[in-house]
Formats: structure tokens, C-alpha cells, sequence
């Protein structure tokens, strides 16, 4: 879906907003990735200071993918609200129960939360930069006291009725996500990704935002057809490292799928391999089993730890999100003609700073620069051996 909002003017329309989610995208994101949409601005470097706001996804390897970016005047509450109406939309997203959003608290992003419709019915799940990070409650409670020792307006601050522990702290993330990010790394990896074309004209970067991700797309689903593992790559590397400390654990079996684990000191969990789940809730919130379970596995016998991998991590997964393929398009000079009046660009903005008043020289000018310099110390250095007669 492509939308583009104008100024209503006398004569020609003017430029506002151009919204842009493309249909792989779209479908992509309903086919395999998790439920985890994260929210994010950047400014833009052109003439214009305009902002780019995105909406990315992650995949079955924990890999970021793109779901719609726009074009706005500025990062308020009403552009947030467009945004996200269409966002809604295209995703169709009927209710934000089971959709956690990531942001940063952007301007005017909570404001237009509360107005979107589909967020009405309860107050959005956001998960914001966290000092604690506990998984479980027991240790969040001592956490926070001893936070509260080092630091009493910290602690005040934490414990503010417009920061409940669901926003910052893994201990009351919801499992069904298998996800534990605290973080809003997903656009923040986007943002870096598309640093080189924030200085050029919109559709100019929305046609090298195009090309990326459809070279991204097609890449990513090659390289992933040669791995012979039903679990990602990413993943795969995440179970093996707790496979390696999983041997610092004692296992001891209580029966059916019941197992109490010891992990060193006074460190014991309770792990049920027939729910999937272990005390520690590491493996409830990832997804993939914990140390703690892969000691309770290994003392089965004859089980594959992979085999207990939540499916939202298999290669299988992925693929389903990655045979949504990007199509290639035709030029602007094969486009067909709108009978659409054009529209003005936007209001020119003037960049902060100080003008530049000379010109920005090519390195090898310097080196020519700093050679003739060098000749003319060396002669008057000659000039002044020269014995007077």
C-alpha cells in the first residue's frame, strides 16, 4: 500500500506525507514473523527536514524485518496517528491484544495510541530501556530494594504509576512473544542501514529503501537454503552455547515431566519439559530451552534438545516469511502519466549551522596542497644556506 497526503492549497496541491508498505512486506510479516512491531523516527538530512518514521518486524532468526516506513513533516502526535491507522490497516491488526510495540516514547507516539482504534481496548504493551532486567519475580523484588539502597530517586522513579514493571522488566513480559528484547534495537539497526540515503531527495531514498530490501529479501532466503539445520543459524548458536553450561547443572527427576534442577550455590528451578517451561522463565520468554532444561533433557536420554525449540524459530518459519520476494520495477521515465495535477514539493527548511563558504576539496588536492608547501620550506631553507658574497 502506497498513501500520500497533500496540503489542500489554492493552485497546486502540496507535498505533506507519503506512507509505503509493500505487499511482500506486509504478507511476509503475517507469515512467519513473531508478533513485535518496533517504532522508531529519524531525522532526515535533506533540504526538506522532514522525519522518516518505520515499523520493523523480527523474523525466525532474529533478524530485523521492514514492514512500512513514511515520510511525515515532523514527529507529533497527529503523524503518529496517520501512521498508525494505516499501519493497522495493512497489517490488520483488530486488536492490539498479543502485539507488543517497541518504541522509544517518540513525541507524540503514547498520545496517538490512545486515539488509534485498534488500541483502545487496552493500554499498548510497550517495552522500553529497563534498568532490571530479572526474569522472574523474587528477584526483581530484591532488585529493586537494593536498588532503592543506592539510589532512592531511581527507585522513586521506577516505581511511578506511568511505569508499571511491564514496560521495563523481563519478570512481567508476556510468553507467548518469545521474546525478551528490552531494547528498540530493530529500528535502531534500520535507521544505520539506510544512514547513506537520508540526504536525498524522498523518492529518490524510498527507491534506494526499495532496492535494499529486495536484494535483503532474496539474499537472505538463499543463504538460508543452504543451512542444513531445522533450526536457524542464530538460534542453533544460541542452544549450543547452554548445551556447553548446561553440565554445571544437576538434574534430578520428580516424575512424569518434572524435574528439579540445581545450578551451583542456592540456585534450583523447577523445569516441566511436557509444558515447556522452567521456573528461571528464560525458556518461557525465548523460546528456545534454557541450561536449566537441557540438564533436565540430557538426563532423559534420548532426546533432541532442538526438538524443543519453539516453532516460530525453525527454517521452515523463516522460509514462509521469505518467499514473500520484492518484484523489480521500471523507472519513473516508464511510468504511466496521472491525470493528477503535480504536486509542489515541500517547504524548502533551512539546516542548522553555519554556511559553507568554500568548497570541500578532494583529498588529493590536500596532498598537493601540503607538497608545494613542503617545496617552498625546502627552498627558502636552501635560499638561507647560500653564503652572501
Amino acid at each position: 500500500m502506497v498513501k500520500c497526503d497533500f496540503q489542500q492549497q489554492v493552485g497546486q496541491p502540496k507535498f505533506q506525507r507519503l506512507y509505503v508498505c509493500l505487499g511482500a512486506a506486509k504478507e511476509g510479516f503475517k507469515a512467519g514473523c513473531r508478533p513485535i512491531i518496533g517504532l522508531d523516527g529519524c531525522f532526515l538530512k535533506s533540504v526538506y527536514a522532514r522525519q522518516l518514521l518505520t515499523a520493523v518486524g523480527i523474523d525466525a532468526n532474529n533478524e530485523t524485518w521492514v514492514i512500512a516506513y513514511a515520510v511525515v513533516e515532523s514527529e507529533c502526535k497527529e503523524s503518529w496517528i496517520w501512521f498508525l491507522e494505516l499501519l493497522v490497516k495493512d497489517c490488520e491488526i483488530v486488536n492490539q491484544f498479543g502485539l507488543t510495540f517497541i518504541s522509544d516514547k517518540q513525541k507524540g507516539l503514547l498520545l496517538a495510541f490512545e486515539q488509534v482504534g485498534a488500541f483502545q481496548s487496552k493500554k499498548p504493551q510497550r517495552q522500553v530501556l529497563g534498568s532490571i532486567i530479572c526474569n522472574h519475580y523474587p528477584p526483581l523484588y530484591k532488585a529493586m530494594e537494593d536498588l532503592k539502597k543506592l539510589s532512592k530517586d531511581a527507585y522513586e522513579w521506577l516505581t511511578t504509576p506511568d511505569k508499571p514493571p511491564r514496560h521495563w522488566s523481563k519478570s512481567h513480559f508476556n510468553t507467548h512473544l518469545k521474546c525478551d528484547m528490552l531494547l528498540n534495537n530493530l529500528c535502531e539497526s534500520f535507521n544505520a542501514t539506510i544512514l547513506e540515503c537520508r540526504d536525498r531527495p524522498i523518492l529518490s531514498m524510498f527507491e534506494y529503501i526499495r532496492c535494499i530490501l529486495m536484494r535483503r529479501i532474496q539474499a537472505r532466503k538463499d543463504k538460508m537454503l543452504t543451512w542444513n539445520k531445522p533450526i536457524c543459524p542464530r538460534i542453533f548458536k544460541k542452544v549450543e552455547g547452554n548445551k556447553a553450561k548446561a553440565g554445571a547443572c544437576v538434574a534430578m527427576w520428580s516424575g512424569g515431566g518434572k524435574f528439579q534442577v540445581s545450578a551451583g550455590g542456592h540456585a534450583q528451578y523447577i523445569v516441566d519439559l511436557e509444558l515447556r517451561t522452567c521456573s528461571c522463565r528464560a525458556w518461557d520468554l525465548q523460546g528456545w530451552p534454557c541450561v536449566h532444561a537441557i540438564a533436565a533433557i540430557n538426563y532423559k536420554g534420548g532426546l533432541n534438545v532442538m526438538d524443543f525449540v519453539d516453532d516460530c524459530y525453525l527454517k521452515s518459519t523463516y522460509l514462509k516469511t521469505y518467499e514473500n520476494l520484492i518484484l523489480p520495477m521500471n523507472g519513473m521515465d516508464m511510468w504511466d502519466k496521472s491525470d493528477f495535477p503535480p504536486c509542489l514539493p515541500p517547504s524548502y527548511s533551512t539546516q542548522p549551522g553555519r554556511p559553507r563558504k568554500c568548497r570541500t576539496k578532494e583529498q588529493e588536492e590536500h596532498k598537493g596542497k601540503m607538497k608545494m608547501r613542503a617545496s617552498r620550506n625546502q627552498s627558502e631553507t636552501a635560499l638561507s644556506r647560500i653564503p652572501n658574497t
